[in-house]
């Protein structure tokens, strides 16, 4: 399916709109191409948005809030990421979407410019995984998918995970990687909300919202 593509403002730690990139001024402890000590985590989100690169909402940023500073009950430290998706239509170039909807965290300060950033060669840290902390409410046939490392390749696959019961506890997911998944990473954390209409209706969905916390690349 053909998807637009929006990159956005950053606005007291609110995500909206396609003006700024919203990782402007920020200073990862992980930036260039240093690979962090042994045994050290790959730190993408905690408290902050450690990457030094951007965020981008697909298919585009309208009916979607992104924040990482929410102070609603994080799991460690002081805040945490909160994604919503009302559920309304959201542009996708000449048409709507109203089935899948989600954002990407980057290496780059946008998609546009995806293809001739560099991607992090993370191999020689030896990392496995991806995990990262999640809770929220999800409405009827509404699901979510959780994908990275990644290449930014469109034509290749990431490592995955559905999950289709969240709660409002805090639980910790894992995606198991290989060795060679974090040889060109260029998505870190691609959540994507997807909504199943029941048979024969072209009802939308009522969307959800999910905190998210702690998210790492690990051994």
């Amino acid at each position: 399916m053909k998807k637009s593509r929006c990159w956005i403002l950053f606005l007291a730690g609110l995500l909206v709109g396609c003006e700024k990139n919203p990782s402007d001024g920020l200073v990862s402890p992980n930036q260039g191409n240093a690979v962090p000590f042994a045994g050290a985590p790959f730190i993408i989100y905690d408290d902050a948005l450690e990457t030094g690169g951007g965020v981008d909402f697909f298919p585009s940023a309208q009916n979607q809030q992104l924040s990482f500073t929410s102070t609603d009950n994080p799991h460690s430290g002081k805040r945490c990421m909160s994604y919503t998706w009302s559920g309304s239509d959201v542009p996708n170039g000449a048409t709507t979407e109203h089935t899948f909807v989600g954002f990407d965290l980057l290496v780059s300060a946008n998609f546009s410019t995806l293809a001739t950033t560099p991607g992090r060669n993370l191999s020689a840290a030896g990392y496995t995984k991806l995990t990262f902390w999640a809770r929220g409410t999800l409405s009827e046939n509404t699901t979510f998918k959780v994908e990275g490392p990644g290449t930014g390749d469109q034509s290749t696959f990431s490592p995955i995970i559905n999950v289709a019961t969240l709660t409002n506890s805090w639980q910790e997911f894992t995606i198991n990687a290989g060795p060679g998944d974090f040889n060109n990473v260029k998505e870190f954390f691609k959540l994507t909300f997807l909504f199943t209409q029941p048979t024969g209706t072209t009802v939308a969905g009522q969307g959800g919202t999910i905190f998210v916390d702690d998210i790492h690349f690990e051994k």
